[in-house]
């Protein structure tokens, strides 16, 4: 491969303007954007840092190392090429052959990045400490065990009964009916199993 060759079609100075057009690009593109594309992408993004925005590597190496099938990769390579983030330039060796594809990326034209993701209202990671134990304050030790007993009971309360709606269709109404005042709802199901596998 040579090396002057793919100088020519490098259009970043560093790594960091080729971060910057890509996070853009994902920041707009993102959602539209497969997942195997996103594998290829990213796999194509990391090889392209020696010469910032050129990659070499051959289809095989891309399939090899995203773990993808080789229509995929090919499919993902073309959707990348519509949506003109790459290019694809065809290279030739000295004896005039075929070389391999430079997968050269391409400066986005309108560039947007949020300085900050995260909404306004997030609420910090640590809770606050508070000033006071709770050893100092005896009312709020009294008032413990019985706000866990009220807490207890109103989780009871909300158990929703198990009924014979719950059992699924494929058992026979009459069995359901027939097995009631000798196994409890929730055994009928094991029962119906054991029935059809002793006949």
């Amino acid at each position: 491969m040579d090396w002057n060759n793919i100088k020519d079609h490098q259009r970043f100075k560093d790594k960091k303007e080729l971060d910057l057009h890509v996070r853009s690009f994902l920041y707009k593109r993102k959602a539209a954007l497969s997942e195997g594309t996103l594998k290829v992408l990213t796999f194509i993004w990391r090889h392209a840092v020696k010469f910032p925005g050129v990659a070499f590597p051959k289809r095989a190496t891309i399939t090899k190392g995203t773990g993808l099938s080789e229509s995929t990769v090919v499919r993902a390579l073309r959707s990348l090429v519509n949506e003109k983030l790459i290019e694809k330039v065809t290279t030739k060796k000295p004896n005039g052959r075929q070389g391999g594809n430079l997968l050269v990326f391409l400066p986005q034209p309108d560039l947007f990045l949020p300085s900050d993701d995260t909404p306004r209202d997030t609420l910090p990671d640590t809770p606050q400490k508070t000033s006071t134990p709770q050893q100092d304050n005896p009312q709020a030790a009294k008032s413990t065990p019985e706000t866990e007993k009220k807490q207890g009971e109103s989780s009871i309360s909300k158990v929703v009964p198990f009924d014979v709606t719950f059992l699924p269709s494929f058992i026979p109404s009459s069995f359901i009916e027939t097995s009631q005042p000798f196994v409890g709802v929730e055994q009928v199901l094991p029962a119906w199993r054991t029935v059809q596998s002793a006949f």
